[in-house]
């Protein structure tokens, strides 16, 4: 069974005519993969400039991280403000963040055909959520 993690975020998102804004804050207390990126335990900063543009993940140091430049969306879930972070096989990957200010849900791994089974047959990961200040 996948073990699934989700880190609350601190969220403020500005939506203007011209396009949708999201700002936020995460801490990490492990390494986690994200799109190409491996990201330290730490705390991060992370920036997007509406749903057709990169996700920009920054460092407390300000380094920039390219993490992925189009996800798939989706509505958004119940829950505030979150990344779910996925642990199998000693790797933690992000699979998805929500966005419940922006109504989205930014999917970066999508769920495999054998966890869409186990969801069916009722067999659902547990999330563990770490609620962090929101903004």
């Amino acid at each position: 069974m996948v073990a699934l993690f989700a880190l609350l975020m601190s969220c403020a998102a500005a939506i203007t005519a011209s396009a949708e804004t999201f700002h936020g804050t995460f801490t990490l207390p492990y390494e986690v993969h994200w799109g190409r990126a491996v990201l330290p335990a730490g705390n991060y900063a992370i920036t997007m400039d509406g749903f057709n543009s990169p996700v920009i993940v920054r460092s407390a140091s300000g380094k920039g991280r390219l993490v992925s430049a189009f996800p798939a969306t989706g509505d958004a879930l119940e829950g505030g403000c979150f990344l779910s972070i996925d642990y199998k096989a000693g790797r933690r990957t992000v699979r998805y963040m929500n966005v419940p200010s922006l109504g989205k849900v930014l999917i970066y791994e999508p769920l495999t055909r054998r966890e869409r089974e186990e969801i069916a047959r009722g067999i659902r990961p547990q999330p563990l959520q770490v609620a962090l200040a929101q903004k």
